[in-house]
């Protein structure tokens, strides 16, 4: 059966679950009222605009167009962890295939926040009953010190643990030179999402592994700078 494409965007928008539960059903219930009746040119016309100025900021999933929600009441959202910084006139971007949500504000021109998510849909892994929720189950990160500072990774590593507590510390160590940026590294190819999420999380950018540095036995490399 064929499904148009607004069709697709509004049932994204039921489908969608934040990673640790950060973005609420309702909040989603009500975008799908609001683009329901909406779901114009014109609207895709904003949307173009909003995902070129925040492409200057964030370097955005390719080869799909988000779609894009307005916080109209953010007392309504005041219980989701994702929105807790949130302002009423702020854009939700959702990407489905590369399973992110950023929270944009475009008076200011900031990013927010930023998310990995996932949809739900009917898989062997999920009617087997394991939870597929992106961003929920365990990664392992290790943390690289780019750095002559002591310590670093550890700081690092801990704050990174807080904000995600069920991502492991896999390893610990120095890197093979200094750095002057943060680099986030999916080192198994398969948690793009997530590295961009720690590379925002920690004002850092996502890379490939540097040459002459080893791949660590993890899903995640984080080579921490100053």
């Amino acid at each position: 059966m064929n499904i148009s494409r607004p069709k697709r965007l509004l049932l994204l928008l039921l489908a969608v679950v934040a990673f640790g539960g950060v973005v609420g059903s309702y909040y989603f219930n009500h975008q799908y009222k609001v683009l329901k009746g909406n779901p114009t040119a014109a609207a895709k016309k904003e949307t173009d605009k909003l995902v070129a100025k925040l492409g200057q900021l964030i370097q955005l999933p390719t080869g799909e167009t988000p779609t894009v929600a307005t916080i109209s009441d953010k007392s309504k959202l005041t219980d989701q962890t994702f929105f807790k910084t949130a302002a009423n006139g702020d854009k939700l971007f959702v990407y489905n295939a590369a399973m992110l949500a950023i929270l944009y504000r475009p008076d200011t021109n900031k990013i927010i926040n930023v998310a990995p998510i996932t949809i739900n849909q009917p898989s062997t892994t999920a009617s087997a009953g394991t939870n597929t929720t992106a961003g929920a189950a365990t990664l392992r990160i290790a943390y690289y010190n780019g750095t002559s500072l002591t310590g670093l990774t550890t700081t690092v590593s801990k704050s990174v643990m807080t904000a995600y507590p069920t991502w492991e510390t896999a390893t610990v160590a120095r890197a093979k030179k200094e750095y002057s940026q943060t680099i986030v590294v999916d080192v198994s190819g398969r948690h793009g999402a997530e590295a961009q999420t720690l590379a925002t999380f920690l004002s850092g950018t996502v890379g490939g592994l540097p040459t002459g540095e080893v791949a660590p036995e993890a899903d995640i490399l984080v080579i921490a700078a100053k």
